[in-house]
C-alpha cells in the first residue's frame, strides 16, 4: 500500500538555464600622465595671456593713448584757432562800428566779397536776369555825382551838389582842416583821375558825432568837366520808405584789383546798397535816419537817396548793440540839417521833386 504522504508522480524536470555572465574585467586606473598634460596646457595658456596683456599695456596702450591725446590736442588747437579768428573778426567790426565810417581798414581775407553775376564760360548756364540795381534809370547819374575822397589820414565818400563843390562829412577831412596846404583828392570813374580840392566850409562841431552836424564842403581847384549833380528831395522822408546808399566802403574797395594796384591814381568801383527807413529820430534839431542799407568804413559822406534819386540824407556812422554784440544800424543825417548848413554857408544847391 502506497504511502499516502508520497507524491504519485515523478518530479518535474527542468532544463538547465544559461550560464551566468562572466564577471566584468576589473577597471583600469587612469594614467596619471594625462592630468599632467592638461595642467601644463593651462599654465602655458595663462602665461601667454599674461604676456599678451603685459605687451598690450606696455607697448600698444601707451601709443593708443598718445594718438588719442594728439587727436584731442589737434581738435583743441583747431577750436582755439577758430575762436581766435572769430574774436579777431568781432573785434575788427566792433572797432569799426564804434567809430565813424570813413577810416578803411585793409582786408586780409582773400575770399571774394562779390561774385560776378555772369556764369562762367562753358558752364552751359543762361545769363542771369534781374541783377541790376533797383534804380537803374537814375543810378548812372548818382554814380557820376558820387566821388571817392582821400586824405593822408583816411578815405571817405562825397557827392557833387553843384558844378565844383562836393558835400561830405567833416570827419572825412578833419585832418586837413586849418592846413595851409590841404592834401585832399577826389575821383570817380567819370572824372577819370584824382583832382585836388580845398575845404570851402565845415560844421562848427568836431566831426564824428552823428547827433551833431558833421558836414563839410569841398571845392575843386580846377574845372572837373562833365559829371552828375545830386538834388535834394522836396518830399519829407518817413518810416518804411525805400532808400539806397552809394559809396566806397573800405572792406570792398580793398578787393578792387585796379585800385589795389594803383590806389593813388585809380578810382575804385562804387558800391550800391539798398534798404528801408527803420525810424527817424530828432536830436537838437538834427534828424537822424536809421535805415537798413549796409554801410561800411568808407561810406561816410556818401548820399542816401530815395526812389527818385534825390538826396534825403548823408551817410555818417554805424552803431551796434553793445549787449548783443551783433545787431547794428546804419545812421544818416537828415536832409534838413544839411540844407540849413548849406544856407548858412551860402553854398549853392539844387532841389528835386
Amino acid at each position: 500500500m502506497a504511502d499516502p504522504n508520497s507524491y504519485p508522480y515523478p518530479n518535474p524536470g527542468y532544463a538547465p538555464g544559461p550560464p551566468p555572465p562572466p564577471p566584468p574585467p576589473p577597471a583600469q586606473a587612469a594614467k596619471a600622465s594625462h592630468g599632467k598634460y592638461y595642467l601644463l596646457g593651462f599654465l602655458i595658456g595663462l602665461l601667454l595671456a599674461v604676456a599678451g596683456a603685459v605687451l598690450f599695456y606696455k607697448y600698444y596702450y601707451p601709443k593708443l593713448q598718445e594718438r588719442q591725446a594728439l587727436a584731442e590736442l589737434d581738435l583743441e588747437n583747431l577750436q582755439r584757432e577758430n575762436v581766435r579768428i572769430l574774436e579777431a573778426e568781432i573785434l575788427k567790426y566792433q572797432t569799426a562800428l564804434n567809430g565813424d565810417v570813413c577810416q578803411a581798414a585793409p582786408v586780409e581775407s582773400s575770399v571774394p566779397l562779390f561774385r560776378d553775376p555772369a556764369p562762367p564760360e562753358g558752364s552751359g548756364l543762361p545769363p542771369l536776369t534781374g541783377v541790376e540795381p533797383e534804380f537803374p534809370e537814375i543810378g548812372a547819374n548818382i554814380e557820376s555825382a558820387t566821388v571817392f575822397i582821400q586824405t593822408p589820414q583816411g578815405r571817405g565818400t562825397g557827392f557833387f551838389i553843384n558844378d565844383r563843390q562836393i558835400l561830405t562829412n567833416r570827419h572825412v577831412v578833419e585832418s586837413e582842416i586849418g592846413s595851409d596846404s590841404p592834401k585832399i583828392t577826389v575821383t570817380n570813374k567819370t572824372l577819370g583821375k584824382p583832382l585836388s580840392a580845398k575845404i570851402a566850409g565845415y560844421s562848427s562841431h568836431p566831426g564824428g558825432g552823428v547827433f551833431d552836424r558833421d558836414l563839410a564842403v569841398l571845392e575843386l581847384f580846377e574845372a572837373p568837366g562833365a559829371h552828375g549833380v545830386l538834388k535834394f528831395s522836396r518830399t519829407p522822408l518817413k518810416r518804411a520808405d525805400r532808400v539806397a546808399a552809394y559809396g566806397y566802403p573800405g572792406f570792398i574797395i580793398a578787393a578792387d584789383p585796379g585800385f589795389s594796384r594803383s590806389p593813388e591814381s585809380e578810382s575804385p568801383d562804387i558800391v550800391y546798397s539798398e534798404g528801408v527807413v527803420s525810424v527817424i529820430q530828432e536830436f537838437q534839431g538834427t534828424d537822424v535816419v536809421n535805415h537798413t542799407a549796409e554801410l561800411g568804413a568808407g561810406n561816410s559822406g556818401g548820399p542816401l537817396v530815395n526812389a527818385q534819386g534825390d538826396v534825403v540824407g548823408i551817410n555818417t556812422a554805424v552803431t551796434y548793440d553793445a549787449e548783443l554784440k551783433s545787431a547794428y544800424r546804419s545812421l544818416s543825417q537828415g536832409d534838413q540839417a544839411i540844407l540849413d548848413f548849406l544856407g548858412e554857408n551860402k553854398i549853392a544847391y539844387q532841389m528835386g521833386g
